[in-house]
C-alpha cells in the first residue's frame, strides 16, 4: 500500500486484519473504506468513505497509527476482494487454533470452539440459533428470537467475512453435536428388542396366561393323567361335551386361563 510522503507498507494474508465501513443509498455502495492492520498495530484506510475511530476503540484493536492511502477506482471492489482473500488464508489456521483449545480475537468479539463471548454478554453456540444485521448491527438470535449476546456495529468486528464463516461453522458443529446426543439417549430409552425376549402370544415369558398353557400342554402330555382321569387315551371328564364326546385324544376341558374366570373344569 502506499499513501502521501512517501508511505508504503507491506501486508500479509495471513496476518492482516482487515476493518470495513460501508454505507449504502437505495441499495448500492456509496461510502466504502476498509482499514488495514498490521500485526503491530499499524492502520492504513483504503477508499473515500469517512471512518472515524475513537480513543477506546483504537484501544481495543490495538491501533498505534493511521494514514490515509492513496485513492484508486472501484475500492469497494478491491475492500471485498481483500476480505475473501483473508478468509481464504487465515480460516485453516484460525480452526487449527480453536482445535487447540485457543481463543481468536475479532476486536468486537472474542470466539472459542464452544462460546461466543461479546464485551459485555457470552453465550454457547448451540443457544445461538440465527445470525442478523439491521442498520450496520450485528445481532445473534436464540430461541424465541431473544438476543443471546450484545450486539455490535460490523465496523468493530477486524475481518468480519472470516469471523461470520466461522460463527456459521461453529453453529452448525453445536446443532450436529446437540443432535447426536438426542440419538444416543434415544438409544439409551428406547424398549429392549422383542427378538431378545421372546414373548407368549398371550403376554411375557412369566404371565398367568403363559403358565396356564405350559401347564396345559404338561396334562396333555401322553402318559400324563389329567385331573379328570388318565392321559389322552383314557376317557375325557364326565359326561359329554356340549355336542357329545369328542374323538379319542381330545381334551375338551376349558383351557386354564379360564378357570380363573369361574368356569368349571
Amino acid at each position: 500500500m502506499t499513501g502521501p510522503e512517501g508511505f508504503a507498507a507491506a501486508y500479509v494474508w495471513d496476518t492482516v486484519r482487515v476493518l470495513r465501513y460501508l454505507s449504502t443509498r437505495n441499495g448500492v455502495p456509496w461510502d466504502a473504506r476498509y482499514t488495514l492492520l498490521d500485526p503491530q498495530g499499524a492502520a492504513v484506510n483504503i477508499g473515500p468513505g469517512t471512518r472515524v475511530f475513537l480513543k477506546d476503540e483504537k484501544r481495543a484493536l490495538g491501533i498505534t497509527s493511521l494514514v490515509q492511502g492513496a485513492l484508486f477506482l472501484w475500492p469497494d471492489v478491491w475492500g471485498e476482494h481483500i476480505l475473501r482473500t483473508v478468509t481464504r488464508a487465515q480460516l485453516p489456521k484460525v480452526l487449527a487454533a480453536l482445535e487447540r483449545g485457543g481463543t481468536v480475537d475479532f476486536g468486537a468479539y472474542k470466539v472459542d470452539q464452544h462460546v461466543l463471548s461479546g464485551r459485555k454478554h457470552s453465550a454457547p453456540w448451540s443457544q445461538i440459533t440465527e445470525i442478523s444485521s439491521y442498520s450496520g448491527t450485528l445481532i445473534f438470535n436464540g430461541s424465541l428470537k431473544r438476543t443471546t449476546v450484545d450486539s455490535a456495529d460490523l465496523q468493530s468486528i477486524a475481518n468480519p467475512d472470516l469471523f461470520l464463516r466461522l460463527c456459521r461453522h461453529l453453529m452448525g458443529r453445536a446443532r450436529t453435536h446437540h443432535r447426536g446426543r438426542h440419538r444416543v439417549v434415544g438409544a439409551w430409552c428406547s424398549p429392549p428388542s422383542p427378538k431378545s425376549h421372546p414373548r407368549s402370544r398371550h403376554g411375557s415369558p412369566n404371565s398367568s396366561s403363559a403358565r396356564c398353557e405350559a401347564r396345559d400342554a404338561q396334562e396333555r402330555r401322553p402318559g400324563t393323567p389329567g385331573p379328570a382321569g388318565p392321559g389322552p387315551a383314557g376317557p375325557g371328564p364326565a359326561g359329554p361335551g356340549p355336542a357329545g364326546p369328542g374323538p379319542a385324544g381330545c381334551d375338551l376341558r376349558p383351557r386354564c386361563h379360564r378357570r380363573s374366570r369361574g368356569i368349571a373344569r
